[in-house]
């Protein structure tokens, strides 16, 4: 028979809450294996020193997120079973989503064929896929340039405005 540890194991707090493991059968969350994955890395440094190891060759002015926060978002999403991590090309062909973002996609549109520069506009609504429990924050960067409509879409629990 396997000897488990009944005492739960604690982490550091995550937004004023109480983070921790417990083996009991409680209620429980799928996504909880970030807040481990997350404090194992803090406690290793394994990003840290793969960041390191890395060469960035972007142009940093350009950069909105650093090499270190593009590493850990590759190897936790990984280690969590998401092999791409924002299906951005099954998302920008999906109908609701399109309908839904249609009136900024508009908006790129029009300013382009005014500029005649790719434009870029960002917006946001609430969605809810059929397998989701609750609406979503979904944040749309509607893109048109000289090749056509170029939509992207982010799913977030973010706060701040759309970027």
């Amino acid at each position: 028979m396997t000897d488990c540890n009944p005492e739960p194991i604690r982490f550091p707090s995550c937004k004023g809450r109480l983070v921790e493991t417990s083996f009991s059968g409680d209620a429980i969350t799928s996504d909880g294996g970030a807040v481990l994955l997350r404090e194992a890395d803090r406690m290793l440094g394994l990003t840290n020193r793969a960041a390191r190891a890395l060469t960035d060759t972007r142009r940093k002015a350009s950069c909105r997120h650093s090499l270190l926060t593009m590493v850990r978002q590759k190897v936790y999403a990984l280690a969590l079973g998401y092999e791409d991590l924002n299906d951005h090309d099954e998302l920008r062909l999906d109908p609701v989503l399109a309908k839904k973002a249609a009136p900024v996609m508009e908006l790129a549109a029009m300013g382009h064929e005014t500029g005649g520069k790719k434009v870029r506009v960002f917006d946001e609504f609430p969605y809810a896929a059929a397998s989701w429990s609750r609406s979503r924050r979904v944040i749309v960067k509607a893109e048109h340039a000289s090749r056509g409509a170029n939509p992207r879409y982010v799913v977030t629990s973010l706060k701040g405005a759309p970027q």
